[in-house]
């Protein structure tokens, strides 16, 4: 066995990653903000380029707003969390979001194999949520785990950083 240490991978870090709480609180609501414009634009396309009726309930502008603020706002809350608990919160964070999007696919996939007889179902309408999905995704994982992140540099934290404490996960 070789006493060298293993290279740090953005998949298992090994030193303990730092979130600046201040540049949370703005990065949180401009993910909210970008996830809202990125379904704007979806729902757009969804409903110009494929036959989806304008009766599709979840793609209705009201909806699509209410369920993206709702979704990605308690993304924001759970990477809040892991960011001020977990020694690794960036690690956690990921591999939360991969579940969650495997989970919120769900009753999209349910609905595309098990379309029920009312004709405002559509698979292009279903389709467009799945995407919605994935974008907001994208997009929580791509501004929460990178904007708030410090760097590595050597000493304690600031005044306004989140460390975990050592019994962290």
């Amino acid at each position: 066995m070789s006493s060298l240490p293993r290279p740090a991978t953005p998949f298992a870090p090994l030193t303990a990653q730092r979130v600046d709480a201040r540049r949370l609180l703005w990065v949180a609501p401009l993910t909210v903000l970008a996830a809202l414009l990125a379904n704007g634009i979806v729902q757009s396309l969804a409903h110009g380029l494929f036959p989806v009726t304008r009766t599709f309930s979840h793609l209705m502008v009201g909806a699509v707003a209410l369920t993206t603020v709702g979704a990605v706002g308690a993304a924001c809350l759970v990477f809040a969390v892991a960011a001020r608990l977990a020694c690794r919160p960036i690690w956690l964070y990921r591999r939360i979001a991969v579940v969650a999007l495997v989970v919120t696919l769900i009753p999209d996939v349910v609905l595309v194999l098990f379309t029920p007889s009312d004709p405002s179902y559509s698979t292009a309408g279903i389709v467009g949520l799945m995407v919605m999905h994935v974008v907001d995704a994208m997009l929580c994982v791509g501004l929460l785990t990178t904007v708030p992140r410090i760097g590595t540099a050597r000493g304690g934290p600031g005044r306004d950083e989140w460390v975990a404490t050592p019994g962290g996960v």
